[in-house]
């Protein structure tokens, strides 16, 4: 729990009081979540501080290429378009 709360000041009985716990204190509502579910929740929740990898795939394919020509026929006079 270090990594999202830190160290907890309270003893717990179970992992799944733990989770309860960290999850809680992140704001996360537990009500009729079960148990099993908690390190799954907690393992979603960004840690702080921590960078996040970024999904920035740019698909590009020849239909915007030709939608661009299409739309502006002398930008390549300037070095834009295909």
């Amino acid at each position: 729990m270090r990594p999202w709360v830190g160290d907890l000041a309270m003893a717990h009985d179970s992992a799944e009081g733990v989770y309860r716990t960290a999850l809680s204190a992140l704001g996360v509502d537990t009500a009729g979540v079960h148990p099993s579910a908690y390190k799954v929740i907690l393992e979603r929740i960004p840690q702080p501080g921590k960078k996040q990898a970024q999904d920035t795939a740019l698909a590009l394919d020849s239909a915007s290429t030709s939608d661009f020509n299409a739309r502006y026929p002398q930008a390549s006079r300037i070095g834009l378009g295909g």
